[in-house]
């Protein structure tokens, strides 16, 4: 037993540390695939509508997703999923997935140089464990991909600055980083933000001035582009997200604590607070911790999963130095007994909020959202009968009843134009309580003989025109 035991352990030892971290991503890989869900729901609509534009030129189909604005660049890299799987939103999923992992390790390296080993380890290994990265991942979100166009950044502009030529590759690199970030969420604005900043002082020199101009032209032009990102709910509420990190998606409840969420966020500035010098030293940081600050002007998903990031590599950082001045003895417990506890507490309640977040994928739990796209998909489930549907969420929508849906019309002069512009519209989804839909909201309701309301659900109101319920049930002659 001894001389097997001995055998395995000189096994053990002759394979590279690497693999050991290759082989503990892949069983991650596995976990995050038992918790996806695999119907058409839960997708961001920013994915949706980037995913329906591609499966759209592959098809040579005219698709009404193009009214909905232009999608963020995530469409250039779901691109190479047009080979072989164009309309699969698993394989959607399995990249974002790949991504996700890519962002891990990348962000591993970039902790073992600037914090050390030990907290890349920590924070690395908890935020491929945390539920808020399971639900990016699984909805095929914005947070991934944010990281890794913060990290890109930050390769690429030292690059840049290392290269003796004025325009090198690494400058169109730069810009390309900077315009993912920009056309995901408002928060990828701090990647130039961060660059320009660690440039300032070398403004009139000409290669500093050309990246300075370039970054300046991706900051304006790509908001212009998208619209401002219509499909984000500006102004928000950003303790339910931050709230996700700790437990997971709360549907079952219509008025969820805020407790969860006032913690995440005092923590998080705590973190924020004792850690600006560091926060300083990298484009990443910075870049970070300014997303983070942006973000919260529209906060979601993939702004939580920014914000996690932040708190859990720095947070670390200051345990393990909390720890070594707290040091109560000797060996292992002595001086990393305050962050093993830490640790403990964390991977627990990441891991019952995963068991939860895999209960309500298995049980068919929607959001609010979602719930309100379901009911609009059992009115479009006779394909004999007329419908055109205008949503709030066109791409997700799109989605999840495979049948025509425009965006919201603009809020029209009065109600009669109004009723001329949705001419045609069968259905019309919307949240009638959500800011930007307020004054639609009263224009909608000034047209009771033209729109009925057929449903009115926590995630808002299903709308339907009345001459096309009179084109499905005509009255009989006499």
């Amino acid at each position: 037993m001894h001389d097997r035991g001995r055998i395995m352990s000189g096994f053990a030892e002759r394979i590279p540390a690497r693999f050991w971290g290759l082989a503990s991503l892949v069983l991650v890989a596995l976990a995050w695939l038992a918790m996806f869900r695999y119907d058409d729901y839960g997708i961001d609509e920013g994915a949706a509508r980037a995913l329906l534009l591609n499966w759209a030129i592959v098809d040579q189909i005219a698709h009404p997703v193009a009214f909905a604005g232009a999608p963020d660049l995530r469409a250039f890299l779901f691109a190479i999923l047009d080979i072989h799987w164009a309309g699969n939103l698993i394989a959607a999923k399995v990249l974002t997935l790949f991504v996700m992992l890519g962002v891990g390790l990348a962000l591993h390296d970039w902790a073992s140089k600037r914090l050390g080993p030990e907290v890349a380890l920590i924070g690395t290994g908890l935020l491929l464990i945390a539920p808020v990265t399971v639900m990016q991942v699984d909805a095929i979100g914005k947070g991934p991909y944010l990281l890794l166009a913060l990290w890109m950044g930050c390769v690429f502009e030292a690059r840049y600055r290392d290269n003796a030529r004025d325009i090198p590759g690494d400058y169109f690199l730069t810009l390309l980083a900077a315009a993912l970030a920009a056309s995901l969420h408002p928060a990828g604005l701090a990647l130039p933000a961060a660059i320009a900043w660690k440039h300032r002082k070398q403004a009139r020199e000409k290669k500093s001035r050309n990246l300075l101009i370039g970054l300046a032209i991706v900051a304006i032009l790509f908001p212009v582009i998208r619209w401002g990102w219509p499909e984000l709910n500006w102004l928000g509420n950003p303790l339910q997200p931050l709230g996700d990190i700790l437990t997971g998606p709360r549907y079952e409840t219509l008025k969820p604590s805020w407790a969860p969420g006032l913690f995440a966020a005092g923590l998080m500035l705590v973190v924020a607070a004792l850690s600006l010098r560091k926060l300083a030293d990298s484009v990443f940081s910075l870049s970070l911790a300014l997303a983070v600050l942006i973000g919260f002007a529209a906060p979601d998903g993939g702004w939580a999963l920014a914000a996690l990031a932040l708190t859990l590599y720095y947070g670390a950082d200051l345990a393990i130095q909390l720890n070594r001045r707290l040091r109560f003895g000797h060996g292992l417990l002595g001086e990393r007994g305050i962050v093993i506890a830490l640790i403990m507490l964390t991977a627990t309640t990441f891991m019952i909020a995963d068991k939860h977040v895999r209960y309500v994928a298995r049980h068919d739990i929607y959001s609010p959202t979602d719930a309100l796209i379901k009911r609009l998909a059992e009115e479009a489930a006779d394909p004999n009968q007329p419908f055109r549907a205008a949503s709030q969420w066109p791409g997700r929508t799109m989605l999840a009843i495979k049948r025509e849906t425009f965006p919201l019309p603009p809020v029209a002069k009065s109600p009669e134009a109004l009723a001329r512009s949705i001419r045609g519209i069968t259905h019309i989804a919307f949240d009638y309580r959500a800011r930007r839909n307020r004054k639609l909201a009263r224009q909608v309701a000034l047209l009771s003989a033209r729109l009925e309301t057929i449903a009115v659900l926590p995630g808002g109101v299903i709308l339907k025109a009345r001459t096309a319920r009179a084109k499905q049930h005509p009255h009989p002659t006499r």
